[in-house]
């Protein structure tokens, strides 16, 4: 009814807002001023929120009981002629009655209002008995989460069951990084065995990294400066995983090894020595041209010693310019030259060679390659004997027992001699076994006289050698180089 009702106030000339609720269009009603009171009345009836009018009949009714109504609404249709089109109407003056031909215009708006009422009744009454779709707000927003759709209700998708995603996997630098972690917790506790261990599987699980390599030749310098008497305690249970560490190209691990066999399997040692030589390491190549003088682990080969110990010096070995020089002093397979010996040694002590300042201050002493220093010898055997040197405990004796840069004193001399001889130098013991025969500098003893040439000669001594053949014992020659005395 209310909807006829708009439809026919718009036809009489009135105009309703699009935006105008149901409710409003009765309460805001202006009146038609081509339109009787009750013509108005009737209309403004059926615009109301709750039409008097039941039916569409009763509106029908009502507007046709008014009189003066621009649009005749009892007016029969008139038939069309088929062969004569009927001449337009004159325009309408404003606000003039409208002829009485209009009257199929009202029947067609009758139509399309109830039509419309039809639709009305379609959008606005049915989803009264529809469930509303259930909505809930984001949190602090007021806005639905879900707004309701227009499409017809039908049943919501069932969810999609998403698969957790899986973690990359790690990179080689991540994985690099927790083997070496790892590692370094071992070595921090000290256990050797399996720190060696982790770093050889890191060189073997990440070949294109060295930092297993460089961290196992850090690793080993280490334990090589510890001494050799802690080394020689744990090296059973660390000499498999070193091994395996030399196999692999670490040097350290194979100087290492070479220097905690070289006593019980000095063959091995020299193989091992030879291998990191050839890797550039000055140390072993000195060190190998030493066993090949003595014949150790190898045959002796004073040519082969030579080569090894020149190679050695020349990138700086203080060790084995030490060596050299002895074979220039005593001509051994090369010409023997003092000043050229006496220039090696002098290089070698400025280095901090022990041994080298030995050899040079027994140059002075004697004049070898320089003229005779007693003061100057007497200065160097002390510095050598601070550092540990024990052959330079009986430089010392000897000095103290001739008087030579110093007055003469047997008593001291007897005490360095005990000195040298506690360290086992040959040297050292072959003079306190002569003081001890002659009674100079300690109570003369016959029986710890022979038991120290004993000693000395086990020691390597040449003259200890020859004193127990005398007196009818057999003690075999060590090979090496002979000292000047």
């Amino acid at each position: 009814i209310q909807a006829l009702g708009a439809i026919a106030y718009e036809l009489l000339g009135g105009t309703l807002s699009p935006l105008a609720s149901s409710s409003d269009l009765g309460a805001h009603y202006t009146p038609l001023a081509n339109l009787s009171e009750q013509g108005n009345e009737a209309l403004r009836f059926a615009l109301a929120p709750a039409p008097r009018y039941q039916k569409a009949g009763e509106f029908f009714r009502a507007l046709a009981e008014v009189d003066g109504l621009p649009v005749n609404i009892e007016a029969p249709i008139p038939a069309a002629k088929p062969a004569r089109r009927p001449p337009a109407p004159p325009p309408l003056p404003p606000h003039s009655q409208p002829s009485r031909s209009g009257a199929p215009l009202a029947i067609a708006a009758m139509l399309v209002a109830f039509i419309l009422i039809g639709g009305g009744l379609y959008f606005f009454v049915i989803p009264l008995f529809k469930k509303p779709p259930q909505t809930t707000e984001v949190a602090g927003t007021g806005i639905p989460d879900e707004l309701p759709s227009d499409d017809p209700a039908t049943d919501p998708p069932p969810p999609r069951k998403t698969e957790p995603k899986s973690p990359p996997p790690p990179t080689q630098t991540e994985l690099l990084k927790v083997a070496a972690s790892a590692a370094e917790n071992f070595e921090n506790e000290e256990k050797w065995a399996p720190a060696i261990s982790e770093w050889i599987k890191i060189i073997r699980d990440f070949p294109g990294s060295d930092a297993g390599n460089v961290r196992l030749n850090m690793m080993f310098e280490r334990l090589r400066g510890r001494g050799a008497d802690v080394n020689s305690s744990e090296f059973p249970e660390l000499r498999e995983p070193t091994l395996e560490a030399a196999q692999l190209d670490v040097v350290a691990a194979m100087m290492f090894l070479a220097e905690n066999v070289r006593v019980t399997d000095p063959k091995e040692a020299f193989a091992w020595f030879s291998a990191a030589a050839e890797r550039g390491q000055v140390s072993a190549l000195t060190t190998m041209g030493v066993m090949l003088v003595n014949g150790e682990g190898c045959e002796r080969d004073l040519g082969k010693a030579v080569d090894a110990l020149r190679g050695a010096a020349a990138q700086g070995s203080a060790v084995a310019k030490t060596a050299l020089g002895e074979f220039y002093v005593n001509g051994t397979n090369v010409p023997k030259d003092d000043k050229k010996a006496f220039a090696l040694f002098q290089e070698a002590a400025d280095a901090g060679d022990p041994r080298g300042m030995d050899w040079l201050a027994t140059c002075h002493h004697q004049g070898i390659g320089t003229k005779v220093n007693h003061a100057e010898a007497l200065r160097l055997y002390t510095r050598a004997a601070e550092l540990g040197f024990a052959r330079s405990f009986a430089n010392l004796a000897v000095l103290h027992l001739n008087g030579d840069g110093t007055k003469a004193d047997p008593f001291k001399a007897v005490g360095f001699l005990q000195r040298g001889a506690r360290a086992g130098d040959s040297r050292s013991l072959l003079i306190y076994a002569s003081c001890l025969e002659a009674g100079r500098g300690v109570k003369a003893d016959a029986i710890l006289a022979r038991e120290t040439y004993k000693k000395a000669a086990e020691a390597g001594s040449g003259e200890a050698q020859k004193w127990l053949k005398d007196h009818g014992l057999e003690v075999p020659r060590p090979s090496g180089l002979t000292r000047p005395q």
